[in-house]
C-alpha cells in the first residue's frame, strides 16, 4: 500500500523520471520524520522498497540525486575521537518548499532544532552526540524529544526521554564541572540521567553527581557505539546512589529512582 500518492515530477527538478519514486518517498520521509540520521532514512527507504539499504539506488538518492537537485543539506560529523562520525541530513528551503507544494505538512526534525534553539552548527560535535544519543535512545523503545520545554526558563535539559510509566531528562554532557546543572537535576527532578563522551569522563560526572548528593543513571557515546548494532542491551551503562555507588546496569530506572524517596 502506497504511503502517498507519488506526485508529478516538476520539470525544474533535475532528477530522472525512472527515480523519481524513490526520491518522491525520500522527500516524504524527510518531510515528516524528527530523525536527521542518514541511515535511519537509507533503511527506511529501503523498507519501503523491500530491498537492502546498501544498495545503491538506494543510497544514491541521500548521497547523489537529491543533493543535486539542490533539495537537501548533508553534514557528516566526527563526534568521538576523531574515528567515529554521523552522517546528517535535513530538506533545505528548496527542499521544504516543494515538499509543501505537494500539500505536506514539512516537521523540523532534531537536527534543525538544535541548530536553532541549542547552536547546532557552532558545536557540531554535541551536535551529533545528541543525535546519536536519541537514536540510541529510539532504537531501545523510548520515545525521545529534543531539547524540551520546561517550567523552569534556567532548566533546559538536551532530551526528554518516555517509556511506559518512565518519564525524564537527559543530559549529553562533553565537558565537565557542571555543578550548577546537576544542582537544577537534584532540585526538579531529584535524580540525574546522563550521558558522557568516554567511560572515564562519565566516571568524573559521575563523581560531580555524588558530590551533591545526587544518584542517577549514565551511558557513554563509546559504549553507545560498542553497541549500536545490538539496541537490545541497555541503554544505561551505570546506577549509582547519592553517594556515588556504582551498581552496573542491573537495577532498572525507576528501582534505584524510587530509593531515593
Amino acid at each position: 500500500m502506497n504511503i502517498i500518492e507519488i506526485p508529478s515530477k516538476p520539470a525544474d527538478i533535475e532528477i530522472p523520471n525512472r527515480r523519481w519514486a524513490l526520491n518522491a518517498y525520500a522527500l516524504y520521509f524527510l518531510a515528516t520524520e524528527l530523525s536527521p540520521v542518514r541511515v535511519e532514512h537509507e533503511q527506511r527507504l529501503a523498507e519501503y522498497f523491500d530491498t537492502s539499504s546498501r544498495k545503491k539506488y538506494i543510497t544514491n538518492v541521500f548521497r547523489k540525486d537529491l543533493i543535486r537537485a539542490g533539495l537537501i543539506h548533508v553534514q557528516t560529523i566526527s563526534y568521538l575521537r576523531g574515528v567515529h562520525m554521523i552522517s546528517l541530513v535535513r530538506l533545505n528551503e528548496k527542499g521544504k518548499g516543494l515538499c509543501r507544494s505537494f500539500g505536506w505538512q514539512v516537521c523540523e526534525n532534531e537536527w534543525e532544532r538544535l541548530v536553532r534553539l541549542h547552536s547546532g552548527d557552532g558545536q557540531p560535535r554535541h551536535t551529533a552526540a545528541m543525535i546519536v544519543f536519541s537514536l540510541s535512545a529510539r532504537q531501545r523503545g523510548w520515545k525521545v524529544t529534543m531539547l524540551p520545554q520546561t517550567d523552569l526558563p534556567q532548566f533546559r535539559p538536551d532530551l526528554l526521554l518516555e517509556k511506559m510509566e518512565e518519564r525524564f531528562y537527559v543530559e549529553v554532557e562533553l565537558g565537565s564541572r557542571k555543578k550548577e546543572k546537576w544542582n537544577l537535576y537534584k532540585k526538579l527532578q531529584g535524580h540525574a540521567a546522563l550521558c558522557g563522551k568516554t567511560y572515564e569522563s562519565t566516571r568524573t560526572l559521575i563523581e560531580e553527581c555524588a558530590a551533591i548528593q545526587l544518584s542517577g543513571c549514565a551511558t557513554s557515546l563509546d559504549n553507545l557505539v560498542y553497541y549500536r548494532n545490538n539496541p537490545e542491551q541497555p541503554l544505561f551503562l551505570m546506577y549509582w546512589n547519592e553517594e556515588g555507588r556504582i551498581n552496573g546496569n542491573t537495577l532498572e530506572l525507576s528501582s534505584i529512582f524510587d530509593q531515593q524517596g
